[in-house]
């Protein structure tokens, strides 16, 4: 009779162990979920500031905002010497309509 009761005893403790086991195991997978929900929360809260942000900015400066410092470097570097191109461009332009002009009036003065 003694041993029936030590081999029930012995079993209600590993059932009770066996649960508390389940619960506790229950209780880290809440907490993960919790944690992944937040960091879920955290980044579409990120997103929607980006969203924003970069609807805010021209497509110019969005553009500039996702390369990297030395594509950055780079890109307005290059824009730089385009915008210098273009003004000497212009310049000459205006030089050669200066001097088609001053053709144009040569000619007329010499009919």
């Amino acid at each position: 009779m003694l041993a029936v009761i030590i081999v029930l005893g012995a079993l209600l403790i590993l059932s009770l162990m066996s649960k508390f086991t389940a619960l506790q195991n229950e209780r880290n997978k809440a907490a993960r979920l919790r944690q992944l929900s937040a960091k879920a929360s955290e980044a579409r809260a990120n997103l929607d500031m980006h969203q924003t942000r970069l609807t805010t900015m021209s497509p110019e400066d969005a553009f500039i905002s996702i390369l990297t410092d030395e594509e950055r470097e780079k890109y307005l570097s290059l824009t730089t010497t385009l915008e210098r191109l273009e003004f000497k461009v212009n310049r000459a332009d205006e030089d050669i309509k200066k001097m088609a002009k001053n053709v144009q009036n040569l000619v007329s003065s010499l009919s």
